[in-house]
């Protein structure tokens, strides 16, 4: 909310004796809305307020043009069973205009939407950096699980299975890096294609996924081989936080694991590199199809 919102609700109240559009938070355990447009579409729709809070998990899905993608992403993670229940945190990190608006058709009870509209960003990686830096910073549950727009979940206890495994003691859970030839420790690094964290825990220690906090950004670090994941896993290390990892994926393929069907690599071929596109299209095609009967066979189930 900002300073205009709050001000123009004030002057409906005093010229013209309405109730205030927007709710002003009065004591520590209230939610102060966010975005007018958000409060407006879902009046009252805080989930963390409900009595099951400590079940409510935000997975967080930085994207960008794979809007096509995220109403089979969001579908299958709504469908998942278990005691854990999903609220899914979209961030877009520079879609063309009429992606984001696509995106923003999405916001729901259960689905939020932010938009990054930088002008430019450091290094090709750093946009997911900053997306799930917002992410960590607004986090309003004890765990956070982040996932890919073109990662489909296979099982139905794949989110409470990966939650679960989580704790002060294990904060940091997922999918290993896929391969980084030439990147010291690359090996012993998380990806975000399926990881949870224990919010806390991570808060705690001051760790962040921005590059500012890791690496001088004047350096021959930000260009080349630099990634999303590397600022975040060295504060890991200096805190003595060594990853849980749960598996491997492999660059530029269709990964298909114990947990997700995941196109790897597609949105920056969607992007900048049309040798790998018609491949990586195809695999989205077959994994679009699937996540459809998958989607209707859970509908039909309670298992």
């Amino acid at each position: 909310i900002d300073t205009y919102d709050i001000c123009a609700s004030v002057c409906v109240m005093i010229h013209k004796k309405r109730t205030p559009r927007v709710h002003l938070p009065t004591n520590e355990t209230d939610w102060a809305p966010g975005h007018t447009l958000a409060v407006e579409k879902n009046r009252g729709a805080y989930p963390w307020k409900s009595a099951d809070n400590g079940n409510l998990v935000e997975v967080v899905i930085p994207t960008i043009v794979c809007a096509d993608l995220l109403p089979y992403t969001i579908e299958l993670i709504r469908l998942q069973t278990g005691v854990v229940r999903p609220y899914i945190v979209i961030i877009d990190t520079g879609s063309p205009p009429e992606e984001q608006k696509k995106i923003e058709a999405l916001r729901a009870p259960d689905v939020e939407v932010h938009l990054l509209t930088s002008r430019g960003y450091r290094h090709a990686s750093d946009p997911v950096a900053v997306a799930l830096d917002l992410a960590l910073s607004l986090c309003r549950t004890e765990k956070q699980v982040t996932t890919h727009a073109d990662c489909f979940l296979l099982r139905r206890d794949a989110l409470s299975d990966l939650v679960e495994r989580v704790n002060p003691d294990n904060p940091v859970v997922g999918y290993q890096i896929s391969p980084r030839p030439g990147v010291k420790d690359w090996e012993r690094m998380i990806g975000h294609t399926w990881s949870a964290f224990d919010v806390a825990s991570i808060r705690k220690r001051g760790i962040t996924w921005g590059y500012g906090a890791s690496v001088d950004t004047g350096t021959s670090a930000l260009r080349g081989r630099w990634d999303t994941e590397y600022g975040f896993m060295r504060q890991c290390w200096r805190e003595g936080i060594e990853p849980d990892l749960m598996g491997t994926e492999e660059n530029f393929e269709r990964n298909i694991s114990e947990d997700f069907d995941h196109i790897r690599s597609l949105p920056s071929a969607r992007l900048y590199d049309n040798k790998h596109l018609a491949k990586a299209e195809g695999w989205v095609d077959l994994a679009i199809s699937d996540a459809k009967e998958r989607i209707e066979s859970w509908k039909n189930s309670t298992t």
